[in-house]
């Protein structure tokens, strides 16, 4: 008990550090300390009997945030200092958020849902070819899942997937500036979960969500577009359509949890965790998923039995895979080693990819960089309205709220995604910025 008060203090200043820096509670320091201050207290919340974390767990976990922290206030530091040195400097850079305002947005974001559906009925075919009728599906849920993972689906299209991530990203971009839902969010999210379901995983609907979360407040708070008056005006139409985004993805993860076998009873669990066994909502399993994270990092490191094959295999790991396909490096596994503790679970933190890629420099540096990069991405973002530096910040801070989890760039749609939004925006933004210079031109 006396830990967890401790943890409750010590993150409660975190909070509030991030807004006081940053200008918002939508900011990756203040994300950082309430997901990793969560899953610390739920770790030590008592529900799972988790072995004991180890000074050297605790020192790398707090090595990450205060370094996460320091690079954050060195770009602070830095740039009050230039911005005094010039003060008399204009800042005539276009402005290049137009885009947000045309139908092209709308359409691209429409083409890419599509797109994306595309894939999640493709993977549905196949298991239908496999297993005859979508009940017979459902019932090798489990077995489906550990192909996927031991070996793969035959046959899949890979990677078409990214582009309903990409809508997302467009579409709460899009949502940000007009300060309303359009009834076209539906489309990417029934897209992402609808592979998901096929997949039996979760991760990826979760993935979503992040991507269209975080796209939508850092372009609320980048670009201060639209007016709050045109939400209320829409209120009605927007709480339609946030019940229906909640209810697709709460129901799609009961529906997993449901068809995939997911184990509710562990080993070292607590009464008052068990009694929560049937409950569709808070389950045992949502419990591992929020706290056993820390804990995999933690064997690992007293374990050490794990040696890393080349520098950053995990963190680059669809770039090495890639490269496999040529002969020039051997294929790995997408999957890791699992680890009891005392209940069996393999993701153990982005701490536990960096650590095994780039050792303890890579705990000490790895998270400065991401503090440094996404705090100067989201101010040339706000200094010469640049998407493209925003849509590169929202990147970042997905590996930031993955953090606890996983290495988020071990999945390879995170970079076909990134690979996709680049020149995408690049190309909006162009075609948007012609027509506004055809239009000055006839005006005159």
């Amino acid at each position: 008990m006396f830990l967890i008060i401790i943890i409750i203090l010590l993150t409660l200043p975190g909070i509030y550090l991030g807004r006081y820096l940053l200008g918002s509670y939508f900011n990756h320091i203040t994300i950082y300390t309430v997901i990793w201050g969560g899953m610390l207290f739920f770790y030590h919340l008592g529900f799972i009997k988790y072995y004991p974390l180890s000074f050297e767990t605790w020192t790398y976990i707090i090595v990450a945030y205060l370094s996460l922290i320091l690079g954050t206030i060195t770009v602070l530091v830095g740039r009050n200092i230039f911005n005094n040195h010039d003060s008399n400097n204009t800042n005539d850079s276009p402005v290049n958020y137009e885009f947000l305002y045309s139908k092209k947005i709308k359409y691209v974001i429409i083409i890419y849902s599509v797109i994306g559906l595309f894939s999640g009925i493709q993977h549905w075919m196949i298991l239908l070819k496999m297993y005859g009728t979508i009940p017979n599906i459902l019932l090798h849920g489990n077995e489906i899942y550990r192909m996927r993972v031991e070996q793969g689906i035959p046959g899949l299209i890979p990677y078409i997937q990214s582009f309903s991530y990409v809508a997302l990203l467009l579409v709460g971009m899009y949502a940000a500036a007009k300060k309303s839902l359009p009834w076209f969010v539906i489309l990417p999210f029934i897209g992402v979960i609808l592979k998901q379901l096929a997949n039996f995983s979760r991760a990826g609907v979760l993935l979503g969500f992040v991507m269209f979360i975080s796209s939508y407040y850092l372009t609320k708070n980048i670009y201060s577009i639209g007016t709050q008056n045109d939400f209320k005006k829409k209120k009605n139409k927007n709480l339609v359509l946030i019940v229906v985004i909640l209810s697709l993805l709460i129901g799609s993860a009961v529906f997993i949890r449901a068809f995939r076998g997911t184990v509710e009873s562990f080993s070292g669990s607590s009464r008052a965790l068990n009694s929560l066994h049937s409950n569709l909502l808070i389950s045992p399993s949502i419990y591992l998923y929020m706290s056993a994270h820390v804990g995999v990092f933690n064997k690992y490191l007293k374990l050490g039995e794990e040696e890393s094959e080349v520098i950053g295999k995990n963190t680059f790991l669809p770039v090495y895979n890639f490269l496999s396909k040529f002969g020039i490096v051997k294929h790995f596994r997408q999957y890791q080693r699992g680890y009891y503790i005392p209940v069996w679970t393999n993701t153990g933190t982005y701490l536990r990819e960096l650590y095994a890629d780039f050792g303890i420099a890579g705990i000490l540096i790895v998270p400065y960089l991401l503090g440094m990069l996404v705090t100067v991405l989201l101010n040339l973002a706000d200094k010469k309205k640049s998407i493209i530096y925003l849509s590169l910040s929202v990147y970042l801070l997905i590996i930031i709220i993955f953090s606890f989890l996983v290495m988020v760039s071990r999945l390879g749609v995170y970079y076909f995604s990134l690979i996709i939004t680049l020149p995408t925006l690049a190309m909006l933004v162009k075609k948007t910025n012609i027509n506004t210079d055809n239009i000055t031109l006839q005006n005159k």
